[in-house]
């Protein structure tokens, strides 16, 4: 039996006050990181979505982020979970300028 690979990527929900000076111990990690809050239907503004992408961007690089909804859009109603979707794609846009700004 092959001995499973080692884990390259790691799942981070970052919805409620998490401490993002975890992801600094996590060098060789890609970080998923999930920034929609979906215990509610109301839809992220723009700005949250974007800070909770700069919390993580203190302590990783840009590459080393892949930005994502979290689990559980499949239990929202549809029109919530895409205006949570168009949130999460017009946050990253918001921070991507930001960084070639930079």
């Amino acid at each position: 039996m092959r001995k499973a690979a080692a884990l390259r990527r790691l799942p981070v929900c970052l919805d409620r006050n998490l401490d993002c000076a975890v992801l600094e111990e996590l060098p060789d990690k890609t970080i998923i990181l999930g920034v929609l809050d979906l215990s509610t239907p109301e839809i992220e503004p723009l700005d949250t979505v974007a800070a909770r992408i700069r919390r993580a961007l203190v302590y990783r690089k840009p590459e080393d982020i892949i930005v994502t909804p979290d689990c559980g859009l499949k239990y929202l109603p549809r029109d919530a979970a895409f205006g949570k979707m168009k949130a999460v794609v017009e946050g990253a846009g918001i921070v991507r300028m930001e960084l070639a700004a930079q």
